[in-house]
């Protein structure tokens, strides 16, 4: 309940501001306080293709978080995913060339790996959407929303949070003993369940 205080209180941008200064307080806390497991031979960090990656996530975020302020055929804005894909080919190129990839592509090519992304990635993103929508709707106005405060809408999605916490670690521990299809399978039939009610 801490981010919708911060948000009623302070405005969203400072929300953005203090996580910041949390993330790095936290990193610092790691760095100094978590031990290193034990090595299995030496490995490289492939700093390109992090750096691509990220570049690549980055411009695709701008391109369609400024879409619907600034349009989204402006050349401006298509600059962004125009460089977005440039630099997701130059990512996908030299992962193909690496010894120690970022991404190992080549496990893309089992059919059970790449379905079970390919589902996990939608699922991903159709989670964020409805968040997202319950948000807008919850703090809309009536008659076109409910007309909560943020911490009226936190209290609304607290217990979806609560709940990932539980499932998170019983999914990880499920994964390896039954594999992911009836972890996917099992989840998804859940959920609908749930949205059902």
């Amino acid at each position: 309940m801490l981010g919708p205080t911060v948000v009623q209180n302070f405005g969203r941008r400072f929300s953005f501001y203090s996580m910041a200064l949390v993330s790095f307080a936290l990193l610092g806390l790691s760095i100094a306080f978590l031990k290193a497991g034990p090595s299995h031979g030496k490995s490289r960090i492939d700093y390109p293709g992090a750096f691509l990656l990220m570049g690549t996530i980055s411009f695709f975020l701008l391109y369609f978080t400024e879409g619907s302020s600034i349009g989204w055929y402006l050349s401006e804005n298509l600059g962004f995913l125009v460089l977005g894909i440039m630099l997701f080919a130059t990512f996908l190129t030299i992962e193909r060339k690496k010894s120690e990839p970022l991404l190992r592509l080549e496990l893309l090519r089992l059919r059970n790996v790449l379905v079970a992304n390919v589902v996990t990635i939608f699922s991903g993103l159709v989670n964020f959407v409805v968040f997202f929508a319950l948000v807008f709707y919850a703090e809309l106005p009536p008659p076109a929303g409910i007309g909560l405060n943020e911490i009226s809408t936190g209290l609304t999605l607290a217990p979806a949070t609560l709940m990932m916490f539980v499932v998170g670690p019983l999914v990880g521990k499920l994964l390896p003993k039954v594999g992911p299809k009836p972890v996917l399978l099992s989840g998804s039939a859940f959920m609908r369940c749930a949205r059902s009610f």
